[in-house]
Parts: C-alpha cells; sequence; structure tokens
C-alpha cells in the first residue's frame, strides 16, 4: 500500500518535470508559441522565461504531491482508495489549470519582448520557402500496416481464447478491482461484455494507425539556409518516433490482452498486473524522453554522425494562425497535420473538418463501446 502511495506522488512529480521541460524540446524558433527571430533565439530573455517554467512546474507538481502521502495515515484501504481517486483528479485538474495560466502569462511576456525587437529583423522572418518535392518518397515511417498486422495477430489470438473459454466462465466477469486487487464491479456474462476489450483493442490499433501516418503526412518544415541537414535530421526524427509508436502499440496490445485473460480465467491473485501498469507507464516516459532529449522537435537535436555545421535554426513566422500558441487554425492551408508549436510531435490544423471528424471519433468510440458493450 506504502509503495502504491509512493507510486502515485511519483506520477505527480514526474508530470511537473516532464511539462516542465518541454520547452527545452521545443525548436529554438517558437517558444512558448511565438515565433522567435534567429538572432534573438539565445537571448537570455528567453532562456530566463525557460527556467522560469521548469521551476514553476517542479515546483507546482511536488506541492501538489504532497496531500498524497497523507494516505499513509489512513487505515481502512478503501478510505485510502476513495482519497488517492478523487484528490488525484483534483491535482491533475489544478495542475493543468495553472500551468495553462503560467503558460500564457510566459506567453504575453515573450510577445511583449518580440515586440521589442527591430521591425526589420522581424519582417526578415519571411525567408524563401523550401520543399523537397521527394521528401514524401524517402522512408518516413515504418509501414503502417506493420501497426495493424501486428496489433491483429494479438487481438485476435484474445479474441479466439475467449470464444474458446467462454462456457467455462463464471456468469459474472469482473471488469474492476479496488485497490487490493479484490472484484468490485461485474456485469453479467455475454458475448458483448465478453468482447468489449478486445473491441477497445481495435479501437485502439486504429488509433495508433493514424498517430503514425500524421508523420508521414504532416507538413515539411525546412531552414532554407541548410535544407540538406534539416530534411534529414527530420526524416529521421519521424521515423524514430515512427519505430516507437509501432512498439509501444505492440507493448500497449499486450497488456490490454493480459487484462483480457486475467477477466476470463480469474487470474488477478495469480499475475501482478500493476507490476504490469507500472513497467508499461515506465517504459512510455522513458521512451518518451530519451527520443525528445535525442531528437527535439523536428530532429532539431540530432547529432548527425560524419556532418559538420549540422545545426539548423528554422524560422517559425505565422503566429496569427497559431492561437493561444498551441492550436493551429488556417484555412488556407491544405494540411491536416503539422508540427506542434509547444513540445515534440504533431497537431491538426483545426480549420479542417478532417480534424474535427477525427476529434469527435476519438471521444465518440470509447463512450459507444461503453455503452453497447456493458
Amino acid at each position: 500500500m506504502i509503495l502504491f502511495i509512493w507510486i502515485m506522488f511519483g506520477t505527480i512529480f514526474m508530470l511537473g518535470i516532464i511539462n516542465g521541460i518541454t520547452p527545452y524540446f521545443s525548436r529554438r524558433s517558437s517558444q512558448f508559441g511565438v515565433s522567435i527571430p534567429v538572432e534573438y533565439q539565445d537571448d537570455p530573455f528567453i532562456k530566463k522565461q525557460q527556467r522560469f517554467f521548469l521551476s514553476m512546474n517542479v515546483s507546482l507538481s511536488f506541492i501538489l504531491g504532497l496531500p498524497i502521502l497523507y494516505a499513509m495515515r489512513l487505515d481502512v484501504s478503501e478510505q485510502i482508495a476513495q482519497f488517492i481517486s478523487f484528490y488525484l483528479l483534483f491535482a491533475l485538474v489544478a495542475f493543468m489549470g495553472i500551468v495553462g495560466l503560467l503558460f500564457l502569462k510566459i506567453r504575453k511576456n515573450i510577445i511583449e519582448f518580440k515586440s521589442t525587437i527591430p521591425k526589420e529583423i522581424v519582417a526578415d522572418e519571411s525567408h524563401d520557402i523550401v520543399v523537397d518535392t521527394t521528401y514524401r518518397q524517402r522512408r518516413l515511417i515504418v509501414p503502417s500496416y506493420f501497426i495493424i498486422i501486428s496489433n491483429l495477430i494479438i487481438i485476435l489470438a484474445v479474441v479466439g481464447i475467449t470464444l474458446i473459454n467462454y462456457e467455462q466462465m463464471p456468469d459474472r466477469i469482473i471488469t474492476n478491482w479496488d485497490i487490493n486487487m479484490k472484484p468490485s464491479v461485474t456485469v453479467a456474462k455475454s458475448y458483448t461484455s465478453a468482447l468489449a476489450l478486445p473491441v477497445m483493442q481495435l479501437f485502439m490499433m486504429g488509433t495508433m494507425y493514424v498517430a503514425n501516418l500524421s508523420f508521414q503526412k504532416a507538413k515539411q518544415k525546412v531552414d532554407p539556409r541548410n535544407p540538406a541537414v534539416s530534411i534529414e535530421k527530420n526524416r529521421a526524427f519521424r521515423y524514430a518516433w515512427s519505430i516507437y509508436g509501432l512498439v509501444m502499440s505492440i507493448l500497449l496490445q499486450l497488456l490490454l490482452g493480459g487484462l483480457q485473460l486475467i477477466m476470463i480465467f480469474d487470474w488477478m491473485n495469480k499475475v501482478n498486473f500493476p507490476l504490469m501498469i507500472i513497467i508499461f507507464v515506465v517504459l512510455t516516459i522513458g521512451g518518451t524522453l530519451i527520443l525528445s532529449l535525442k531528437y527535439g522537435q523536428g530532429g532539431e537535436r540530432l547529432k548527425l554522425k560524419g556532418s559538420k555545421g549540422d545545426k539548423i535554426e528554422t524560422v517559425a513566422g505565422d503566429d496569427i494562425s497559431w492561437k493561444l500558441g498551441v492550436i493551429y487554425f488556417n484555412s488556407k492551408d491544405p494540411s491536416i497535420w503539422v508540427e506542434k508549436r509547444f513540445g515534440v510531435g504533431n497537431t491538426m490544423n483545426m480549420a479542417r473538418w478532417q480534424s474535427w471528424a477525427f476529434l469527435i471519433a476519438i471521444l465518440a468510440i470509447p463512450l459507444l463501446i461503453g455503452i453497447l458493450f456493458n
């Protein structure tokens, strides 16, 4: 029980660290959603804002995590579980709200800083646009069908085991366990309830497929001063994250498949499922940090072997299309996927109907699965 409490505390604290170092992974040309001319990207004021954001995130997560340790004083496990569940929700909402306001405050500071830069330098942000017409022909991602095939093999195996053992399953299927891994919620046995988790696995497979495809389709962002190096770094960045997505999709399917087997055979007392979750979370966070440290956004931090002068200084520009610095809305841009301005990875052009359709599907499908299969 004490270990569980410390893990929850560590989760909140790690959240603060990861979010705090995000500006260091973002492109130097776009700090807190504001485009910065090359000549000012290393300005002490920018560095100061980055350090302030990091220190505030770490301090806030530590303070919000401390009340969780209060649970050690509770004697009844049900009280501990109830307290932690409610407090975690409060802590996460409070953290995201405060950090969001902090982000907007720092963004305002940087906008004011940018207003002091000579206008001729700011105007010079609009450099020639470089586009590699053969870029899509390069090996940008692992083939998306790798995700479909590998995930389907696991899902079909889980479905097969479920159907073969359906008659031997108890009349009520355990779907939830308490903090002591004792059954807390059960549902009547039926084919729909027995196959609810495999259907969710199919949904996750589709989500990972689209995520992988986004690295193929995302708009190019090339440094006009050093296009060859910039293109190669960006290609390596996309391919590395694509491999990571493939590996994590397989691990996620194995985790969900393992949970399905635990439900079928009532193995919760025989299998250390919490440890499986911890390992998965550690691998997820660890892999994300390693890739972010090595590549940065768009491959900007990557050191190419045998390459001299491989520093790239991509110019951001187009501040008007980035609402609040994180939401891209440009009806004149046909692209659906674009690089994030804050953080690592891709985001969507919210001026495209396809982006809204994808968001609605992501929210609606899990709800429909819960309603129809339970």
